[in-house]
């Protein structure tokens, strides 16, 4: 019997789903890995945008992925003509994750009984109205009556090394010595963002939401729930003396990214937070949008009663984790 193919969509034909910019991160290279997997739709208002990347696609490595596939100029229309088995969603943050309109994608995947892939965050919505559509998107069932599989992308979570970070962890606490320190530092390369949307947080969210949540994620699921009231933090603006960075990548008009946004919409270029967890345990993040190329340099480290482990560059194939226990 001929292996049947998981049926896939993409909403969003930009960077996060087709790669460009800053890294090799997008979806669609990763589909193409697959060997049950087909690629029906992308769907993007601009199909030109669309029309461009299925044709790269075609000439890349795996067009055979892509041989049924068609363009949209919106999902509404996919989800009506040709709905698929599963979409991944990659959108500007604010362009998805409501509960009515344009940006309601979730909520008609959900009710189409479509699984999920949704480039986080899951919204920039008002907190009440994102926990009122993941309650949604919980309860969700397929055509056949079996659970959605509905996934947020942060992926750092399933990371071999994290597995082992946490079960080091797990292991201490039970012999009493449960983590008391978790520190997140992420220092970004900012020339090849090409995203307009990223520079403006009316849309993006801000660098915080866009990037260093991969590691808010990390302190969750390795140190527990956070106390929010006890977050606090400074940043550095876009229209601050030292915001002013030289390597800022400019629009198709030749202007820096971001300028056209209010000075309150300018994204921070570093920032500063400490909390502590329900624990009691402290936690600290340092972002920047500070480095040059194409590199990032990303690190955490968690301590506990005779233990210090560093998880560094977790982004990549040369990740390490690095442990200094009892007396060594």
């Amino acid at each position: 019997m001929p292996l049947q193919r998981l049926r896939i969509a993409f909403i969003g034909a930009g960077f996060v789903n087709f790669g460009g910019g800053e890294g090799p991160w997008d979806h669609a290279s990763r589909l193409e890995k697959m060997s049950d997997v087909e690629v029906t739709a992308i769907c993007d208002p601009d199909e030109s945008r669309a029309a461009g990347q299925l044709e790269r696609r075609r000439r890349g490595a795996r067009p055979e992925i892509y041989a049924n596939c068609r363009i949209f100029n919106g999902w509404r229309e996919m989800l009506t003509s040709a709905p698929p088995d599963a979409v991944i969603i990659g959108l500007p943050p604010a362009a998805h994750g409501k509960m009515s309109g344009d940006g309601a994608v979730e909520l008609a995947c959900a009710q189409a009984g479509i699984h999920m892939l949704i480039e986080k965050p899951l919204a920039v919505s008002d907190p009440g109205q994102v926990k009122e559509l993941a309650t949604v998107l919980s309860a969700a069932r397929s055509a056949n009556g079996n659970p959605l599989v509905t996934s947020v992308g942060y992926m750092l979570r399933y990371h071999n090394v994290v597995d082992e970070l946490r079960d080091l962890l797990s292991a201490s606490a039970v012999q009493g010595r449960a983590p008391c320190v978790f520190l997140g530092r992420y220092a970004a390369a900012y020339p090849f963002i090409l995203s307009p949307s990223f520079w403006d947080a009316r849309q993006s969210g801000g660098p915080i939401i866009e990037q260093a949540t991969h590691f808010v994620d990390l302190a969750r699921y390795l140190l527990g729930e956070i106390e929010l009231d006890s977050i606090v933090a400074q940043q550095i603006g876009g229209r601050d003396a030292l915001g002013k960075l030289a390597a800022m990548p400019s629009s198709a008009d030749g202007r820096p990214l971001g300028e056209n946004a209010p000075a309150d919409q300018q994204i921070p270029r570093a920032t500063l937070a400490q909390w502590r967890f329900t624990s009691g345990a402290m936690g600290s993040l340092a972002h920047g949008l500070l480095q040059h190329g194409k590199a990032y340099d990303t690190e955490l480290e968690v301590w506990a009663d005779g233990l210090r482990a560093a998880l560094s560059d977790p982004y990549s194939d040369e990740c390490q984790l690095q442990v200094r226990a009892g007396d060594f």
